[in-house]
């Protein structure tokens, strides 16, 4: 265990694929299925991702992760339970590989894009599903609140695939406000009822990408909701590499995330903000509290950028230097 509260549990992963990386657990949905999820348990998830994500980079110096959730059978769902995992990596020894055309239709000149008739048809069934009174959406944007965008996106892997937009910039998970992470994450359940219904798929993937190396291609961040069809394999992650986390290790993963959690807690409360973080992105930064790539806050003693593998004297200080 790294971290726990009255929502989520993070512990290791069995089988970790790089140092650092974890799952976490809502410690209420114990259900098989994204749609059954409760979508307070996916807000939980969103609270704790940036702890998380903050925690593991003092430690390994690790500033681009893969957050994946699997649902169902087609998406490589091991347990029955939904539950997140966060693996870090880097571009010259990646730890996740995530092909969105397994099947080679875009390489064949079969590129999926969809029209402006297939997207106005589909955003009226899929609003028709979540219960919305007016079912015309407009062009591609399937559902829209005050802090997040729900879009088709228009060269889709498989019919159906969603982005989810916070509508504040938000290039890195430490970066933005962590509620605009939630608004998004809150949301998917509802959609995935509703895609469910639209069209007749029952597995999806939900993938975040945090940073360069991960394969964000623009600096905001966005979820990914892709259906998983029956007769064809449109999406393929892939774990890459084995490590081994010693024990030693694991606990000062664990008493970061804690100082994290405690150091938010403790700065909401007084409602000001949190010590300096840092982006994986140069620019652009939502705010002057946070630092560019590679930059360390002065008082902070950690990596300042990836390692293919946790350097030895990374361990052996404190999560805060002196």
């Amino acid at each position: 265990r790294l971290l726990e509260n009255s929502r989520v549990i993070v512990a290791i992963h069995h089988k970790p694929a790089r140092v650092g990386h974890c799952v976490i657990f809502p410690k209420r949905s114990h259900v098989p299925r994204l749609q059954a999820c409760d979508p307070d348990d996916m807000v939980a998830i969103g609270m704790v991702l940036p702890v998380v994500k903050r925690g593991l980079r003092f430690v390994t110096g690790y500033q681009c992760y893969v957050c994946v959730l699997r649902s169902g059978p087609l998406a490589e769902q091991t347990i029955d339970q939904v539950y997140m995992e966060v693996v870090p990596t880097i571009a010259s020894q990646p730890s996740v590989e995530i092909d969105w055309d397994p099947s080679n239709d875009r390489k064949a000149g079969l590129e999926r894009k969809l029209t402006g008739a297939q997207a106005a048809k589909l955003v009226h069934v899929i609003r028709q599903g979540m219960g919305l009174r007016h079912t015309t959406g407009f062009r591609h944007v399937v559902y829209e609140t005050d802090s997040i965008l729900a879009e088709l996106v228009q060269h889709p892997s498989s019919t159906g695939q969603m982005a989810l937009h916070p509508k504040r910039l938000s290039p890195d998970l430490e970066d933005c406000d962590p509620h605009d992470i939630c608004g998004c994450l809150r949301e998917i359940p509802r959609l995935a009822r509703a895609l469910q219904h639209a069209t007749r798929q029952d597995d999806f993937w939900v993938c975040l990408l945090n940073g360069p190396d991960a394969g964000q291609k623009e600096p905001h961040l966005s979820v990914q909701l892709v259906p998983c069809p029956k007769l064809k394999r449109t999406v393929a992650v892939t774990l890459k590499g084995q490590a081994t986390i010693p024990p030693e290790v694991a606990k000062r993963l664990s008493d970061a995330m804690d100082a994290v959690a405690g150091e938010d807690q403790i700065g909401s409360a007084l409602h000001t903000p949190s010590n300096p973080t840092e982006s994986a992105w140069e620019e652009p930064r939502t705010n002057p509290k946070v630092n560019p790539k590679g930059v360390s806050s002065p008082w902070l003693v950690r990596a300042r950028a990836p390692h293919p593998q946790l350097e030895e004297w990374a361990t052996k200080r404190d999560v805060y230097g002196s």
